[in-house]
């Protein structure tokens, strides 16, 4: 038998050739394991990014914010919803540093545009309480929708409350309990108190077959990953 070593600083990579023996399969090979140098070529430069993350996280925590802003401006290219989340929540409030609602409406959508359902979350929320842009309910419940669709818990909470009052959508105390229930269940302690709250007031104006019927669809909901969650949305 012979062998054929492909060599990196750090490992050696060893495919065993049988003589004149499937020559295709070994070319396969060897390019799959090109690939797979390539990739872990990669690696150490995003646990590089992962570790000043943590870092920026760190000095946030302690109030050092300008030290975490200037790492998490040099990580920020735009690809990162992490990054860009941190942003967002340095400028909106959510630290001592100074408010500039714009900014952080700004990273905040870059973010939720790359899929991270906590910055649609907190736009949602932007709307709804007309942080440094006009409020508007109607963008309120779409933020919270798209968070919602993805998981998170608070906006479904949130999507509960635009339900049960009206707020940017049709009223509907069925669908604002099925969404309270769903938070609860994702570990929502205000979708819990919310949910028992509008228990009473459901049963006694809907009945307990639309209670049942609720929960059904909620429990539905959640196994087929939040689409066409309730009938009438």
């Amino acid at each position: 038998m012979n062998q054929v070593y492909l060599t990196t600083k750090e490992e050696h990579y060893t495919i065993r050739i049988e003589s004149n023996r499937n020559k295709k399969l070994v070319e396969q090979k060897i390019k799959i394991i090109s690939l797979l140098l390539i990739l872990f070529s990669l690696t150490p430069s995003f646990a590089c990014s992962k570790s000043r993350i943590t870092e920026a996280k760190n000095l946030i925590s302690i109030g050092h914010f300008k030290e975490a802003l200037e790492i998490l401006e040099k990580l920020n290219d735009n690809k990162s919803s992490e990054v860009l989340l941190i942003l967002g929540n340095i400028f909106n409030g959510n630290s001592t540093y100074k408010v500039n609602y714009k900014k952080a409406f700004s990273f905040y959508k870059k973010s939720a545009e790359l899929g991270n359902a906590e910055a649609a979350y907190n736009l949602g929320v932007l709307f709804y309480e007309g942080r440094g842009i006009p409020q508007n309910y109607t963008k309120a419940f779409n933020w919270y929708s798209k968070s919602s669709k993805d998981g998170f818990a608070p906006a479904q909470n949130n999507l509960g409350f635009l339900y049960q009052k009206g707020f940017g959508t049709n009223q509907s105390t069925a669908t604002a309990y099925g969404w309270y229930s769903i938070a609860a269940a994702n570990g929502s302690i205000a979708g819990l108190k919310n949910r028992e709250f509008l228990l009473a007031e459901l049963l006694e104006n809907e009945g307990s077959d639309t209670v049942s019927d609720i929960q059904t669809q909620a429990l539905e909901c959640v196994k087929n990953n939040y689409v066409d969650c309730f009938a009438g949305e």
